[in-house]
């Protein structure tokens, strides 16, 4: 069942140079992502992904077992610095109407709770 997996699921190696290379642009800022909110979690999940890369191959023996991670945090670091560089913030506009900056109470208006 593993074997057939790896036939459908499969990332190159160049591909997963991207993500790390997207991810810690993002993460470090360049460009129009030093202005976002995104920048400390992909550079948290890049930075990670690469770590269980290379830190099993310098200390001890290569092992199959760290790529998995790496799969799952590379490409989602990568999401994020897509998203920071192209200028994506993680703002009050986008966790709802309620938590903006206009709904507290300096602003004259209350906001009241559902009680279903």
């Amino acid at each position: 069942m593993l074997a057939g997996y790896s036939w459908v699921v499969y990332l190159p190696g160049p591909a997963l140079l991207g993500c790390l290379a997207l991810g810690l642009l993002g993460g470090l800022g360049v460009g129009r992502a030093r202005r976002s909110g995104l920048r400390s979690m992909c550079l948290l999940l890049t930075v990670t992904g690469a770590g269980l890369l290379a830190i099993p191959d310098l200390t001890t023996d290569f092992s199959w077992r760290y790529q998995v991670p790496a799969l799952a945090l590379l490409p989602a670091g990568a999401a994020l610095g897509l998203r920071a560089l192209r200028g994506g913030q993680a703002g009050p506009e986008e966790l709802g109407p309620e938590s903006g900056p206009e709904s507290g109470p300096e602003s004259g208006t209350v906001a009241t709770a559902r009680t279903d």
